[in-house]
């Protein structure tokens, strides 16, 4: 038997349940066409198997000895992807292959997704940008401005007004397409990222053991804390541009007896309870590509993940420790301090390369639509200088944090 899913492999475990739903009818799973995406089945007798997909690094050609010893066995290998089987009931499985790897798989389409939402989404704004108005002056009337129904721009022998095309009306319905259908495609995408973080098999801390609430409700919970509890709540913004500042202020008000109690879900709001005042370190860690293994080290060591932002790709950690004494640091040597600060200044510096390479043209185009139309459409160019220069101050916030850190370890 042959069977076909072009899409296995974005929704893996809605895969692994239509696998075993196959061996339930009869069809064993033999072998797999990446390329083609067809699954070859074998029929025999009905049996219930539990199947795992796995995607490895290259070179790897089995699966780890300790999911043999639990009954795990190899169904397909193709390239990194193994397709596994276990004939236990789901419940008396111990051993469960790591979800790292294809967490990160997923985590890096959607960062280049990401960038492709943005660079057509700011073209799509920037072309609006002059699409829009002219259309709105052609309504109300403006005589300057001409309509003209055509799909060709060849067709078109017109000089001293403006005017848009049919045309452009088609190619901003197109691109408006292209990035809803991106920022759908991300969506799904953050969406099968969660279903699989709820299987990965490292635990997470205690939740006795901190104060944090993570909870939808929280402003409605908080509202019932005991009257002997206040809770205060302080707005701290584009703390990822600056970690080190959010870091002494959080120490400050653990100082003050205001102990951390809660973060929203954007990290910009932080709700505090009045307490004993006490010494926490805490600490911004940033990853390139994130990790759900790296937290445990920290861990171990007594360290709490208090808040992780939303990122696909870049995520900041945010970790503290109670102490007494000496005051604990996550990174071993000083040098890994100034690291960690380089791969934000370098994301960042990335970032403005690209935000550069994509607005001066714009720019370009619209001094040459300024001085040709006058002085009278000069506002059309906020449309580029007003973003461009929102992320110029964010990235000297980023070149200013990096500059801070490299001096304290001198």
């Amino acid at each position: 038997m042959i069977a076909f899913r072009p899409l296995w492999s974005l929704n893996v475990k809605k895969t692994e349940k239509w696998l075993s739903e196959k061996a339930m009818q009869g069809y064993i799973l033999k072998d797999v066409n990446i390329l083609s995406r067809a699954f070859y089945f074998d029929e025999c007798v009905r049996k219930k198997l539990t199947y795992r997909i796995c995607y490895e690094n290259k070179g790897i050609n089995e699966i780890q000895s300790s999911l043999k010893r639990d009954g795990w066995n190899t169904a397909c290998h193709k390239n990194k992807w193994f397709f596994i089987n276990n004939e236990k009931e789901e419940k008396e499985i111990k051993a469960f292959p790591s979800r790292e790897r294809l967490l990160k798989r997923i985590r890096i389409i959607n960062s280049a997704l990401s960038l492709l939402a943005v660079y057509y989404g700011i073209n799509t704004i920037m072309f609006l940008a002059f699409l829009l108005p002219m259309a709105a002056g052609w309504i109300f009337g403006a005589d300057n401005i001409k309509y003209i129904n055509t799909l060709s721009d060849k067709d078109v022998h017109v000089s001293g007004i403006s005017y848009f095309t049919l045309r452009s009306i088609v190619d901003a319905i197109v691109m408006i397409s292209i990035v809803s259908l991106m920022l759908l495609f991300m969506f799904m995408l953050k969406k099968r990222e969660n279903e699989l973080k709820r299987d990965y098999s490292t635990s997470d801390a205690d939740p006795s053991e901190t104060p944090l609430v993570k909870s939808k409700n929280f402003e409605k919970e908080a509202l019932n804390l005991p009257e002997e509890f206040k809770v205060i709540k302080k707005i701290n913004k584009n703390w990822i541009y600056e970690p080190d500042k959010l870091e002494k202020w959080l120490e400050t008000m653990e100082e003050k007896g205001l102990n951390l109690y809660n973060i929203n879900k954007l990290g910009n709001t932080f709700y505090f309870v009045e307490g004993s005042p006490r010494k926490v370190r805490c600490i911004v860690d940033y990853e390139y590509i994130a990790k759900e293994s790296s937290k445990e080290i920290y861990m171990q060591d007594g360290w709490r993940d208090i808040y992780r932002t939303k990122g696909s790709i870049t995520k900041y950690t945010l970790w503290s420790k109670e102490y007494l004494d000496n005051a604990p640091e996550i990174y071993t040597e000083k040098e890994d301090k100034v690291h960690n600060a380089k791969k934000i200044l370098i994301t960042y510096s990335i970032l403005m390369a690209f935000i550069i390479v994509l607005f001066t043209p714009l720019l370009v185009k619209q001094i040459k639509f300024i001085m040709e139309y006058g002085w009278k459409v000069i506002w059309i160019i906020f449309f580029t200088l007003i973003p461009f220069s929102i992320f110029f101050n964010y990235y000297f916030k980023v070149l200013s944090f990096f500059n801070r850190v490299r001096n304290s370890v001198v």
